[in-house]
């Protein structure tokens, strides 16, 4: 993860990528694949091969048919429960989905690389946080995902 910034060197405007099932299923397979995995493709190539970006294609689309399918999966997922809650629900399904959406809500990994960035997307850390890296912040991001579910 890196924050954002436009051609001025500000705070992009982009939106906060989906990483929520609730987010996913309001994609087409090829709407996600332009709209997401297309967006971050030169970061991906760096960490994932070929076959895994296919096979979170084929989990999209497998999670797609399971939330049209599958009363009880479709239930849980509309109830907008929190991230972990979200993907729990459905274990040992749509694995790397998961773990490149979780790739995607990943909080920054050390203090140190992150002062900046964090100021940049407008995240901050208040006197009641005492290091960057608590999960306290990856909380923040997820809770300014929320009301968009």
């Amino acid at each position: 993860m890196k924050a954002e910034r436009d051609g001025n060197n500000l705070p992009s405007d982009l939106e906060n990528p989906p990483v929520y099932p609730a987010e996913l299923v309001e994609f087409r397979t090829g709407a996600f694949i332009s709209n997401v995995l297309n967006i971050y493709r030169q970061r991906i190539e760096m960490f994932w091969t070929d076959t895994d970006v296919n096979l979170i294609e084929e989990d999209h689309k497998s999670l797609l048919r399971a939330y049209q399918q599958e009363p009880l999966l479709k239930a849980c997922i509309d109830s907008g429960t929190l991230f972990n809650e979200a993907w729990d629900s459905m274990p040992n399904r749509f694995q790397s989905l998961r773990s490149f959406s979780g790739g995607l809500a990943t909080a920054f990994p050390n203090t140190a690389s992150v002062e900046s960035d964090f100021s940049k997307i407008k995240w901050e850390k208040d006197p009641h946080r005492a290091s960057m890296i608590n999960l306290s912040l990856a909380g923040i991001m997820h809770s300014k995902q929320f009301q968009k579910l």
